[in-house]
């Protein structure tokens, strides 16, 4: 059968994509491989769905001007109307804005009624084996060997992250070579760090801080809340500093932020007859603190010391320890517990008036197939839906 659109992908950005190519009375065909649309969209943000985020920087976006060209200047505003029309009111809760269900449900049932309401057809539980550029549009072979013809064509099948949820896989490398299309291969992005050090002992202790990352002569900060692990670091600070690393490199801890060294001095002061452990809880948690001093003492038995043995100098030094930890970065977490993954089409390769391809007529690419990664609090969930919907508004 033949379409205007066929659709590879039913989610943020393949649904956001029909509605909009639906609008304007296209016939469409959106292929998916799971059961049902919006498989990864049910679990986004912890299962409430972080829509998008009412503060945007130039920095939300990693090295990387095509996304801003593509969210415009209201990319919240123009969400939140989005999603208005579909009946999903909103609310701001600092800056992150969630459906008023806290649902990803409510979001997902809403984009599937909205695209369903149109002429669209939806082909679940199905692959595509092989994609063939004809004369007037492209040939799509499922994996049953079933094929439909479309006169144009969006690549809207996401990235790596979270394999559980069906999400694309290495299957895609052969489309796009076949297609001649330029790419970088999908890594886990936005996702806890290996650490080299033996953190077992604060496994499970969050606390609120400064990470610093030096890389390729820049300088680069995040502050929030950190989390230890077992296996070294996570928490959203650490997801976003993690596209920065790589095995080998540093990242610093400052894990008292807000604690000047006069501040940090009179603690100690006021309070010498207690023990350190005690002291440096009065400014962190309790393991934390037993793990700092541990490793600032070395060998010495702390448990029968007290804040008077600490002299003027050893003050000072644990204060700076305390305000640069450093860490060593063994790797990273794979795609089973990354947010998203950074990689895909070129954005060189692709239109950002139209996310057309520059090179194939008729070919469109939304969302995280595209090279475009965007940090934690709901700028790729943004990227996804208004680089489909300018998608939907072209094709």
């Amino acid at each position: 059968m033949t379409y205007d659109i066929i659709i590879l992908g039913a989610g943020a950005s393949g649904l956001a994509a029909a509605i909009t190519a639906g609008r304007r009375e296209k016939k469409i065909l959106i292929i998916d491989k799971n059961k049902k649309c919006g498989q990864k969209l049910y679990a986004t943000g912890n299962g409430r769905c972080n829509l998008t985020n009412q503060l945007f920087s130039p920095d939300s976006y990693y090295e990387n001007d095509f996304a801003l060209k593509i969210i415009g200047k209201s990319p919240a505003e123009d969400i939140i109307s989005f999603f208005n029309s579909l009946g999903i009111y909103t609310y701001d809760r600092d800056g992150y804005v969630y459906p008023m269900s806290n649902q990803a449900s409510t979001v997902v049932w809403a984009l599937k009624d909205e695209a369903g309401r149109f002429d669209t057809s939806f082909r679940y539980n199905h692959e595509v084996n092989r994609i063939i550029k004809e004369k007037d549009g492209f040939k799509v072979i499922l994996n049953n060997n079933e094929s439909h013809i479309g006169k144009t064509l969006l690549i809207a099948t996401g990235g790596f992250s979270y394999p559980k949820l069906g999400t694309a896989n290495e299957s895609i490398y052969s489309i796009y070579d076949s297609l001649n299309i330029k790419y970088k291969k999908y890594e886990a992005a936005l996702c806890p760090l290996i650490i080299k050090e033996d953190l077992s002992k604060v496994s499970g202790v969050r606390t609120k801080g400064k990470v610093t990352v030096y890389k390729d002569e820049k300088e680069y900060h995040e502050e929030g809340e950190i989390q230890f692990t077992d296996y070294g670091i996570s928490g959203i600070v650490i997801f976003n500093m993690s596209y920065f690393l790589d095995k080998g490199d540093k990242i610093y801890l400052d894990l008292i932020p807000e604690v000047s060294y006069e501040r940090f001095k009179a603690l100690f002061n006021n309070t010498r007859n207690r023990r350190p452990v005690a002291i440096l809880n009065g400014l962190i948690n309790d393991k934390l603190s037993s793990f700092i001093l541990d490793n600032f003492l070395k060998n010495i038995d702390n448990k029968n010391l007290t804040g008077n043995d600490f002299n003027d100098d050893m003050v000072n030094e644990l204060y700076l320890l305390m305000k640069k930890y450093t860490l060593n970065v063994k790797g990273k977490m794979d795609f089973d517990m990354s947010q998203a993954s950074s990689g895909g089409i070129l954005t060189s390769e692709i239109d950002p008036e139209t996310m057309e391809l520059r090179n194939i007529k008729g070919l469109y690419v939304s969302g995280e197939a595209t090279n475009v990664l965007g940090k934690c609090g709901g700028y790729n969930l943004t990227y996804a839906f208004l680089s489909g919907i300018k998608a939907g508004r072209n094709m």
